[in-house]
């Protein structure tokens, strides 16, 4: 009993001094912290201590401005009067602007706003102290456009508020309740926030009505989504834009910690809210109106429904009593507050408990997860092999027709060259034949008309007169016989005369025809020339056509064609689409079962430890009941052996002696 004594004795004066060295130590902190003057530091303490105040200067650039901390009381030198409770800036609907600015336009637009996206109304004391707290990764337009309609619609609220973008180092899954739970808890180092709205960036508010304020209950306040034709898609929903004051998310415990990926932090933290006995409330639809901005949709967490079985279990050991990161970043921009910080995936996941087994295990389940991958890439890299394979074929196919097309056309050109030759001949055989006969008419008028001439050049010979000159003057003869003999001569000599001009006449009939002639063989030559240059032309413009028809003919295969390919390769991508939607679910069936194999392993499990700790349990009663029966045999044996004077508290030869129960006591060390 003295050594016990002494033990605690010593333990207590160590345990004195161990608390003495403590409090010296935080003295020291406390004052080294106080002459370094740290602005972090100071504002970590500030929301503690009350002792120092943060005054933002303002700056050109959005990175990297200026901090100036004073030392300051936390209330304010000058009261203003409370702002009304329904601001009289509020309108019904806002109009929503999706236009993307540059990060400097908006810092001219809105420079009331200081350093950190911080406002606070001047000419009253707001009501509520918000901070909104958005997840970021890689959505800088979405930002930009939120930013945009985001500070103006608060400022008309008169809000005392700021906005804190938490963003995840780019090799880390992505947390989102995880990012959550870090704004909350860095807002509340910078500032004694009342309320936080924990907002998604593509997520855009339409009505004025829609105050960003905590209610005595959470609030789910993105009812109506454009995208979703402004309708609840289930009841248990609690996502999107949601509002919770300091005292309830503390009370849940924050989100959990385990949803890497997308999907199930929200169903997971309204579970918390029912377990601790609270309500929902919402707007109604017309007035909780959100647009959301396009965005691709991002990979499911596979294991959030194995999560949220077990997410009851999890309520007061996993959220923001186990939240553990590094801050990298916290930098005070001109409109947000930016957060960039680093986790540990392995370490939230094994629940604090990293050992190399656990490392092997993700390692494992890491190279599993490559096998399968590069096993799914063999297997599209085989069906794009008999695609380009099918490809190939139908393009052999189609050469093979172009082929025959081609030859086809061939065979045709050539039967049209055939018949343009038999009309060609046809035609230059008529037109021969129409020469010879208008030459051998013209000939048979030439003949007529010189045997015509012919004729009348025989009728109209001269005749030989046996007048004699000497008969003419005979004497004895009077003037007037002479007059009428002279008379009679003279006649014939005058048709004589008349017979040589028709002669005369005839041959230059006989000339014109011989000049006509030619002439006429000219012009049928040239009619004959232009009547053949326009059976030419006609033909042209037959060939010109039906090369029209066979292209359009061509270009209607061709288009008709293609429509096929398209609607073969259509086909092709919907059944490779229902392929990989067959192994999505044959592999999500697989590991619901695996799940539910673990699930029975794990019950089978526990019902053997069980077993073992019953059977372990009786054997632990067993021998305490032999030891019990062997320990009053010997004390019987003891008895009989033993004088009567004698006691057995002074025998220590084979007997028991019971110390005090001295290991239940807290402050006792052996």
């Amino acid at each position: 009993m003295q050594c016990t004594n002494g033990s605690f004795i010593i333990s207590q004066t160590r345990n004195v001094i161990n608390i003495r060295n403590l409090l010296f130590v935080l003295l020291v902190l406390v004052t080294v912290e106080l002459v370094t003057f740290n602005p972090t530091k100071c504002a970590m303490m500030g929301s503690l201590l009350g002792l120092c105040s943060v005054q933002r200067q303002r700056g050109d650039s959005s990175k990297g401005r200026q901090i100036s901390w004073i030392w300051a009381n936390t209330k304010p030198e000058v009261t203003l009067p409370l702002c009304p409770l329904i601001p009289p800036t509020i309108v019904g609907k806002v109009p929503v602007t999706t236009a993307v600015y540059s990060w400097e336009s908006l810092e001219e637009k809105f420079h009331d706003i200081k350093n950190g996206g911080r406002y606070r109304p001047t000419h009253c004391t707001a009501r509520h102290r918000v901070a909104i707290v958005l997840p970021f990764r890689d959505r800088e337009i979405h930002l930009k456009i939120l930013l945009n309609n985001l500070h103006p619609f608060l400022q008309k609220q008169q809000l005392d508020y700021a906005i804190f973008i938490v963003d995840l180092m780019p090799e880390v899954t992505f947390n989102r309740a995880m990012l959550l739970n870090i704004g909350f808890t860095e807002a509340l180092k910078l500032y004694d926030y009342q309320c936080f709205i924990f907002h998604d960036v593509d997520l855009i508010p339409e009505m004025g009505h829609n105050m960003y304020s905590c209610p005595e209950n959470p609030r789910h306040m993105s009812v109506a989504i454009d995208t979703m034709h402004y309708r609840l898609p289930y009841n248990n929903i609690f996502g999107g834009v949601v509002a919770m004051t300091k005292e309830q998310f503390q009370q849940v415990n924050g989100f959990s910690n385990k949803y890497f990926g997308w999907g199930g932090e929200d169903d997971d933290m309204f579970n918390r809210i029912r377990h601790n006995n609270m309500s929902i409330t919402r707007y109604p639809g017309d007035v909780s109106r959100y647009k959301m901005l396009s965005h691709k949709k991002e990979h499911g967490n596979p294991d959030r429904f194995h999560l949220l079985q077990g997410s009851k279990k999890r309520l007061q050991k996993d959220g923001l009593n186990s939240l553990k990161y590094s801050r990298v970043k916290l930098e005070l921009r001109k409109l947000y507050t930016y957060l960039l910080v680093d986790i540990d995936e392995v370490y939230i996941m094994s629940n604090g408990q990293f050992n190399r087994s656990h490392q092997q295990q993700h390692q494992h389940q890491l190279q599993q997860q490559f096998q399968e991958q590069n096993v799914d890439q063999q297997h599209i890299a085989r069906i794009q092999q008999d695609i380009l394979k099918m490809q190939q074929k139908e393009s052999q196919i189609e050469q093979q027709k172009q082929r025959i097309e081609q030859r086809e056309k061939q065979k045709q050109q050539l039967q049209m060259q055939n018949q343009q030759k038999q009309t060609d001949k046809t035609k230059t055989q008529g037109m021969s034949q129409n020469g010879q006969q208008g030459q051998q008419q013209a000939d048979q008028i030439n003949a007529n008309l010189y045997q015509n001439i012919q004729q009348n050049l025989l009728q109209i010979q001269p005749k030989q007169t046996n007048i004699q000159t000497k008969e003419l003057f005979q004497p004895g003869i009077p003037i007037n016989q002479l007059k009428s003999q002279v008379q009679q001569n003279l006649q014939p000599n005058k048709q004589e005369s008349q017979n040589l001009q028709q002669k005369q006449q005839a041959q230059q009939n006989l000339q014109q025809n011989q000049q006509v002639q030619p002439n006429l063989q000219q012009k049928q030559a040239q009619q004959n020339f232009q009547q053949n240059q326009q059976i030419q032309q006609h033909l042209q413009q037959n060939q010109q056509a039906q090369q029209n028809l066979q292209q359009k003919q061509q270009a209607q295969q061709n288009h008709q064609q293609n429509q096929q390919l398209q609607q073969n390769k259509q086909a092709q991508h919907n059944l490779q689409q229902k392929q990989q939607v067959k192994q999505i679910l044959q592999q999500n069936q697989q590991v619901q079962q695996n799940l539910q194999q673990n699930q029975q392993v794990k019950q089978i499990f526990q019902q053997n430890q069980q077993v073992k700790q019953n059977s372990q349990n009786q054997q632990v009663e067993q021998n305490h009941q032999k030891n019990k029966i062997h320990t009053m045999q010997q004390q019987n044996v003891i008895q009989n052996t033993q004088s009567p004077g004698q006691s057995v508290h002074k025998n220590n030869m084979g007997g028991v002696i019971k110390l005090p129960n001295l290991l239940k006591h807290p402050d006792v060390h052996i």
